[in-house]
């Protein structure tokens, strides 16, 4: 039990993807608590800190791969707009997004 007033320590973090159309449709990314220690954790906080700041001042980032050619949505989103796409590239919150999605921890600096 814990104490009263204390914030509880959690033993791990589950992150839950919600995806439309590709099977399975929740994909889960467990993390231990010992993953937010080190390099590893100091690069995942920070990249948690950066989506939910987006999520908060209502940024929708368009960042365009493969799996926009089977989304039901990509019309919606304006993907294949010249001006929309330009000015979604060029934002520096998307290229902050895009940076991210191509960080790579070694596993032997996680040690």
């Amino acid at each position: 039990m814990i104490p009263e007033g204390e914030p509880a320590t959690p033993e791990s973090v589950e992150l839950a993807f919600l995806m439309r159309k590709p099977s399975p449709q929740v994909e889960r990314a467990r993390f231990d608590s010992s993953a937010w220690n080190g390099p590893a954790g100091g690069l995942l906080k920070k990249t948690v800190q950066t989506i939910v700041g987006g999520i908060r001042e209502g940024q929708y980032a368009i960042l365009p791969d493969g799996y926009c050619d089977h989304c039901e949505f990509s019309a919606a989103c304006r993907r294949f707009h010249g001006p929309t796409w330009w000015r979604a590239y060029s934002s520096p919150p998307t290229r902050l997004l895009r940076q991210l999605r191509k960080q790579k921890v070694s596993k032997e600096s996680d040690k």
